[in-house]
């Protein structure tokens, strides 16, 4: 536990006697690219088809705000899916979060909190046991991923059939191939088990107005990973 954790999180463990704290989110992760050739590319584009209405990865939109060698997912990558919606300035100031949510020791939580405060429009719902492989959800959804050895240490977002990982340079399509390679299965083995938590974003009637008068809504103006 201690080599695998801050002492900083065990004395919060400790603290709490008994009650369920969250493993704290932010894992970088080296992965091979989304668009290699090789297995994994091929397992996610073989469900594309079946999955999305996304008819290749070429076709995904960009990443806007990508984690890097930082531990900052859990606000890049829901940030990245408010971007792809249409409100950028509701993205950067989720952006502009993600190191403070980082070093507040639950940085899922701490995203929430900012949506509430700085992202004009926007109000969050949270979700109890939201699969993301059953339910397609239009607006952004925040994920705490869980693999299958138990780490629940990532954060995605999801928008309608596609899946935003700051850890990515393209969005990927929204399959549990993805989902695995979201936990790291290319790392150890991992699959995707389930969410530890989810929160629905659901724009106000201000931020629809303003982005049909902007763009007719949907984001086909972003720049695609072709």
């Amino acid at each position: 536990m201690r080599s695998n954790f801050k002492a900083s999180f065990l004395d919060k463990v400790l603290a709490e006697r008994g009650r369920y704290v969250y493993i704290p989110i932010g894992r970088a992760q080296e992965r091979p690219p989304a668009g290699s050739s090789g297995g994994h590319r091929d397992r996610l584009e073989a469900l594309v088809a079946t999955t999305t209405p996304v008819q290749s990865l070429g076709a995904c939109p960009v990443v806007a705000y990508r984690q890097g060698g930082f531990d900052l997912c859990a606000a890049y990558g829901l940030a990245s899916a408010v971007h792809a919606y249409g409100d950028v300035p509701a993205a950067a100031a989720i952006a502009a979060s993600a190191r403070a949510a980082l070093a507040s020791g639950d940085a899922f939580r701490h995203v929430r909190t900012v949506v509430e405060s700085q992202a004009a429009g926007w109000s969050e719902v949270p979700l109890v046991k939201h699969d993301p492989l059953t339910t397609l959800i239009a607006e952004p959804v925040h994920l705490q991923l869980v693999g299958s050895d138990g780490a629940g240490t990532h954060a995605v977002a999801t928008l309608g059939g596609l899946i935003f990982d700051s850890a990515e340079a393209c969005a990927l399509p929204l399959s549990r191939a993805a989902l695995d390679r979201c936990v790291g299965v290319h790392l150890n083995g991992a699959t995707f088990s389930h969410v530890a938590r989810a929160v629905r974003l659901v724009p106000g009637k201000s931020v629809r107005k303003w982005l049909r008068r902007e763009s007719g809504g949907v984001r086909a103006e972003h720049a695609l990973c072709i």
